[in-house]
């Protein structure tokens, strides 16, 4: 008769310290791949960010051209965010982000560098609808200290909404919006 495989573990010629250690690996591997597969399903609710967008937004300086990459990554437990903005000849602007489920907050959380700011801005966001809104921490632009809110609505005809709020007083003044198209 053959003895079941997790008698034989216990059967070692080394008493199964080996055998052992690579049951506890297993072991270890399933618990922290289901772990990460909690911690990433309210990631998915936010998949409509996925994927390379573009757009433009006139202002008094002239059209604003945006374009937005987003993709999961760090075996999926964040979606990374590049945005660039420029005015041609007159401005432009850089901004890299992470953005993350934090399940003790319950809430969605990012970090963002961009050249506007010497400061990290850290936001809070949740879902309301199917639109995700991100506060933001108060942080400095250009030496002046500001909340700012970036909302991102996924429109029916398959474009991504971008609207820009800044917190003055007790109320939100927007700043800008416009609808992004999937990038080809």
């Amino acid at each position: 008769m053959v003895a079941p495989v997790w008698l034989r573990f216990r059967q070692g010629r080394n008493g199964g310290r080996r055998e052992r250690v690579i049951l506890a690996m297993g072991l270890h591997a399933i618990a922290f791949a289901s772990a990460a597969l909690f911690l990433q399903a309210p990631l998915r609710q936010i998949e409509f960010l996925i994927g390379s967008w573009t757009g433009s937004l006139k202002t008094a300086s002239g059209t604003v051209a945006i374009s937005l990459e987003n993709k999961r990554t760090y075996r999926d437990s964040f979606v990374s965010s590049t945005i660039r903005a420029s005015v041609p000849g007159v401005i432009s602007a850089n901004e890299s982000c992470y953005i993350w489920w934090d399940p003790a907050a319950g809430a969605f959380r990012s970090w963002a560098a961009s050249d506007l700011s010497d400061q990290p801005r850290e936001e809070v966001g949740k879902l309301k609808d199917s639109s995700l809104a991100m506060v933001s921490l108060p942080w400095t632009v250009r030496g002046a200290a500001q909340t700012t809110m970036r909302t991102f609505t996924p429109l029916p005809n398959g474009k991504l909404r971008l609207k820009l709020d800044v917190r003055e007083g007790d109320k939100w003044i927007s700043q800008a919006e416009t609808d992004l198209v999937r990038a080809k």
